[in-house]
């Protein structure tokens, strides 16, 4: 059974995620304001992920997908992942935490998307993620 796992436990951010995400820095301040735009409206929120996908848009994903030659899902996927390391970048790792299978390796509990993000048709799933009330506080307060 999955259960929250923060990442000081098992972090999303490591040199492989960020060398692999690094083609994303574009759309960096569009994830980062769709976090802070999340929480605020959702404090106890888990789908910032989709939120932030929802900001990027269909049509910038295509683009970027074109621009770096790979495919839409390597893209959904990445900015997930961009997601999550923006997410430890703005308020520490010991702050967010990701719905996890609880053993090694830690596995990822995707979600399938919810009806209220309908107009999301080209995300299917996502791994959801929180902030502490200690990483809210830090990501409000800015």
């Amino acid at each position: 059974m999955a259960q929250w796992i923060p990442h000081s436990k098992y972090s999303s951010k490591t040199p492989r995620t960020e060398t692999r995400t690094a083609y994303l820095s574009e759309v960096r301040s569009t994830i980062e304001a769709a976090i802070r735009d999340y929480f605020i409206r959702n404090p106890s929120g888990t789908e910032v992920t989709l939120a932030c996908l929802d900001a990027v848009g269909l049509k910038k994903a295509t683009e970027l997908a074109a621009k770096f030659n790979t495919s839409m899902r390597t893209v959904t996927q990445d900015l997930g992942l961009a997601t999550a390391i923006a997410l430890i970048d703005m308020v520490g790792e010991a702050n967010v935490e990701t719905y996890r299978v609880p053993t090694k390796p830690f596995r990822n509990s995707a979600r399938t998307r919810g009806k209220h993000w309908a107009n999301l048709t080209w995300v299917s799933r996502y791994t959801p993620h929180r902030l502490t009330s200690v990483g809210l506080s830090l990501l409000l307060e800015d």
